[in-house]
């Protein structure tokens, strides 16, 4: 037995009072006249038994009054750890998450049977009752406790949420909330993928908490899609590319002939049958063609049962905008460098002389292709360091070596000075991949004699029969690309050869490359958009299909950092908008596939974890009915302090009979 108020208890002592008084009252004699004292013994004796045995009962009567009475005002209540719970002032969680579209033994959604057990504190409170009520969307809604009608509005209109929340945070964000009751009432399936691990969770001893858990109809076992990403990083116009999709299976159960599409905008790109075994990870691969794709809006679709709130992941596959190219020449114009750049459809390419340069614009490109400079100028060489474009060295037949060490450091000059044949180095390095599609071995490569030697420790792309560099790659926050030798007829045949087209499109292609994810977790607090020439200025919208926001942004050198909303944001496609009305990037929100795994904890696993709390209770419940009754047993063992003022009205009762009748 607990007392809510046990300082008043100390009133006990009173107790002494009627003791004291029963002790030492002293009672006036009377004299009396009669006549005769013949039976003055036998009176004497029968009149002073019964006087005693009247004060005793009227004491006993005193004392168990002011007890009982001391006992009402400290209220006194049982402690039921078995169940924890009362109708009155308590803050529910309700898990809203997608796996809550389940279905219970009745056919009911478990997010349904959550609501109704709601519905029964609700209907057990008395008008004046205030409840608080949590989500997943952590909406402002839970910030405050309302009345029993505003919490039942609420509830008719509450929807399925794609964030998931680990028990730790719904924990903090109660002990945060304001004016939050000491009573707290879980809800929820209790997955493992989302509730996290129960041994990490810290609880007030000064709450009292219940967990009830609504349950599916059995072990589910489900089929997702765990990544989607591309073979090759960077979505280039007219190359084709490979997107990679690994599912998983998250049940004991074998799926046979799934049916996968692949679609974009509606039209059917490709599909594939899929089968999996209990617990299995396959990966499936789809060619993209970007000269057919209709839209960059992908959709991965499957038909697997009875869980479908994932069977549908969304891709959104942004191009690369058109390089930005500077081509600065110097002694003479090369015709085959004006050549490779100028589809405007592909590049945007400005070409300067030397002595006609717009110092302003020409650090803004992408790529900077400096050509035949004896030396290097100076104003390339000051802010060289702090570009952020990627730069092609093509030397003069006079070059100096000491000006070109500036930005080559090791640069010596070459002492072989024969014209001999050049290849690429390494096939399998990845600044080849899907460049060439038909048999190297078949194919006649250029010859060159080169001018310089090109520091070793720099990425060889081409290379002579000794391994020697021609072309070279140094890597930073920028790429450095370097020719051995100027691209003339006397030095080379490669701008004339079949290979340099290619790779100089590739070099210009991953200057302005951009490492994008394809799609995103509805349920991340922040995510990363690279864009080009962005302002901290710059005013930023979300669309979606039946949704518009303005999230909070901050930019960061090329990087849009969005704060997702942490309610009312719905799985699906969602366009990034600046305030000119263009659409910077396509994003694909999918829901949390940490939902999409169905295993839950047991009613032993959790009545284990917090064992060792004795303000936690799991209640073992069958039905909304079953959880009423047990609120109206709690109820009552909540009452006791009403029994005992009762018990102190009797004996006052008791009292007054005993002084009024008894003689």
């Amino acid at each position: 037995m607990t007392f809510l108020f046990p300082g008043v208890l100390w009133a006990l002592v009173v107790l002494a009072i009627p003791i004291l008084i029963h002790l030492f009252t002293f009672r006036k004699v009377k004299k009396i006249h009669f006549s005769t004292i013949s039976f003055i013994d036998l009176v004497k004796d029968e009149t002073e038994s019964k006087n005693k045995l009247k004060h005793l009962l009227i004491l006993l009567s005193r004392l168990l009054f002011l007890t009982f009475l001391i006992l009402a005002f400290a209220q006194p209540s049982l402690k039921t750890r078995s169940t924890g719970l009362k109708s009155e002032s308590s803050i529910f969680y309700l898990d809203n998450s997608l796996s809550l579209s389940q279905t219970n033994e009745e056919g009911t959604s478990i997010l349904n049977e959550g609501v109704s057990l709601i519905e029964v504190f609700l209907k057990e409170s008395s008008l004046d009752s205030r409840f608080g009520l949590l989500t997943n969307d952590f909406a402002p809604f839970s910030n405050q406790v309302r009345s029993k009608n505003e919490i039942s509005d609420f509830l008719t209109e509450l929807d399925y949420s794609g964030r998931t929340r680990t028990l730790e945070s719904v924990f903090e964000r109660l002990d945060n909330a304001v004016s939050s009751p000491k009573q707290r009432v879980i809800i929820s399936d209790f997955q493992k993928s989302t509730t996290g691990l129960l041994e990490s969770i810290q609880i007030d001893s000064a709450v009292q908490v219940s967990l009830l858990q609504i349950s599916f109809a059995s072990q589910l076992s489900n089929i997702y899609v765990d990544t989607a990403y591309l073979s090759k990083p960077f979505l280039l116009v007219d190359e084709s590319n490979e997107l990679k999709v690994i599912f998983r299976n998250t049940g004991e159960i074998k799926k046979e002939n799934i049916l996968v599409k692949l679609t974009a905008g509606g039209k059917l790109i490709s599909s594939v049958s899929l089968t999996m075994l209990a617990f299995e990870s396959k990966e499936v691969s789809f060619l993209l063609n970007t000269t057919s794709l209709p839209m960059n809006e992908l959709v991965i679709s499957f038909e697997d049962f009875p869980v479908t709130f994932d069977n549908e992941y969304r891709v959104a596959l942004n191009l690369n905008p058109r390089p930005k190219i500077s081509v600065i020449n110097d002694n003479l114009e090369s015709q085959y460098l004006g050549a490779v750049y100028q589809n405007q459809d592909l590049f945007d390419l400005t070409i300067y002389h030397s002595g006609n340069v717009d110092y302003t614009k020409v650090f803004k490109a992408d790529l900077i292709v400096l050509n035949g400079f004896d030396l290097i100028p100076d104003w390339f060489t000051s802010q060289f360091q702090t570009s952020e474009a990627d730069v092609v060295l093509v030397p003069s037949g006079n070059a100096n070596l000491t000006s070109y060490r500036t930005v080559l450091p090791g640069l010596r000059l070459s002492t072989d000075s024969a014209m001999g044949p050049i290849s690429i180095y390494d096939i399998n390095n990845p600044f080849f991949n899907g460049l060439f599609d038909s048999d190297l071995d078949r194919v006649s490569f250029p010859k060159a004699k080169k001018l310089f030697s090109l520091p070793s420790t720099h990425e060889i792309l081409l290379g002579d029969q000794y391994g020697r560099p021609y072309l070279s790659r140094r890597k930073g926050d920028r790429n450095t690309y370097a020719f051995a030798s100027p691209l003339e007829s006397n030095f080379t045949s490669m701008q004339e050869h079949a290979i340099f087209l290619p790779l100089m499109y590739r070099i210009a292609q991953q200057s302005a490359a951009i490492d994008r994810a394809i799609a995103f977790s509805i349920d991340e607090r922040f995510i990363s958009i690279p864009s080009r020439e962005l302002s901290n200025n710059t005013y930023f919208q979300l669309k979606g299909e039946d949704q518009e926001f303005i999230p909070n942004v901050f930019v960061s050198k090329n990087l849009i950092n969005i704060e997702l909303p942490p309610s009312s944001l719905t799985p699906g496609f969602y366009f990034l908008v600046d305030g000119t009305g263009d659409t910077l990037s396509t994003l694909a929100l999918n829901s949390s596939k940490k939902e999409s795994d169905m295993r839950v904890y047991s009613q032993e696993e959790l009545e284990n974890a917090f064992s060792s709390y004795e303000n936690i209770s799991v209640l073992d419940y069958s039905s909304a009915e079953e959880l009423q009754l047990i609120l109206n047993d709690s109820s009552q063992s909540s009452q006791i302090w009403k029994y005992a003022l009762i018990l102190a009205l009797m004996f006052l009762l008791t009292e007054i009979l005993l002084v009024r009748f008894f003689r």
